[in-house]
């Protein structure tokens, strides 16, 4: 029966406590799902380590990662202690798969793929939450409810941002068809406008971008045959300040429009909240 709370029994990170002769004393669920077992010693999963696993703990580097090994697997954690009495207490953060998904990307063969800058915007979503978490595990003191929920949730969008990465690279890897269609992009705010013009570019689209709904509804005019799909500012307004649009739809009633938007109770698949998740938007471009 373990000894922790209910509380850090159920945490969403692994949690194993340590003796003074390197024998796992207690574990929480994560970590005994992980392959950690009580009563057995340290060694069993670092036979490597020349110096007593608490000792190393203790006089590690920031920076140290460490690779536990199991029956039939490996994992590396990052390892934040804190020791109570004469128990060593060990937070195990699993970098497996950040290691494994990053080996990944560094096999796409062709640097310039038309793909990378998704992987890199998911890179680094899922590097901005990894340092949040390290933010909270460096704390050095027993985690909070309010500290466990926000692990967890971290957690999500790091595994989220690496599933992302994990998908674009196979699709790289299998050679994915990307549409060549045409796009009219209408959008106020000026570095919005850029990166929205820059992602859809580098997934193959031709883009005719406006900062202006006067003079994206005058392009549309005339290029309509070109124009496959819209992705449109719903504040911009259009001739006589009707909104851009309804003037869009009265013009081409079967134009796909993407519309962003502020307002979060109109979002769905042809509604875009702002800020704008890019990856929402290529999967309604691409539907």
């Amino acid at each position: 029966m373990s000894g922790f709370s209910s509380q850090l029994q159920n945490a969403p990170i692994a949690l194993i406590a340590i003796g003074d002769d390197d024998v796992i004393v207690d574990a929480n669920l994560q970590a005994i799902e992980a392959g950690l077992t009580v009563g057995e010693s340290m060694k069993k999963y670092q036979p490597d380590l020349g110096a007593p696993f608490r000792e190393a703990v203790e006089h590690q580097r920031d920076t140290e990662s460490w690779l536990f090994r199991f029956d039939d697997s490996e994992k590396r954690y990052r390892i934040t202690s804190i020791t109570n009495d004469t128990i060593l207490y060990c937070w195990l953060q699993d970098l497996s798969e950040q290691v494994a998904l990053a080996e990944k990307v560094k096999q796409l063969k062709d640097p310039g793929s038309k793909r990378l800058r998704r992987i890199n915007h998911q890179a680094t979503t899922a590097l901005g939450y990894a340092e949040l978490l390290e933010v909270i595990m460096d704390d050095h003191e027993m985690l909070t409810a309010e500290k466990l929920s926000a692990v967890k949730q971290y957690q999500s969008e790091v595994a989220n941002s690496l599933k992302m990465i994990q998908q674009i690279a196979q699709q790289e890897k299998e050679g994915k068809a990307v549409a060549s269609s045409s796009i009219l992009v209408a959008e106020s705010h000026e570095a919005l406008s850029e990166l929205i013009t820059e992602l859809l570019r580098a997934e193959g689209y031709r883009v005719a971008c406006f900062s202006d709904g006067q003079s994206a509804l005058k392009y549309y005019s005339v290029n309509r045959e070109a124009i496959s799909k819209a992705i449109i500012d719903e504040n911009l307004k259009g001739e006589g300040n009707l909104p851009l649009v309804m003037a869009l739809r009265d013009m081409a009633p079967d134009l796909e429009i993407v519309t962003l938007t502020a307002d979060a109770s109109a979002s769905s698949r042809d509604r875009i909240l702002k800020p704008v998740d890019f990856q929402l938007l290529l999967k309604a471009v691409e539907d």
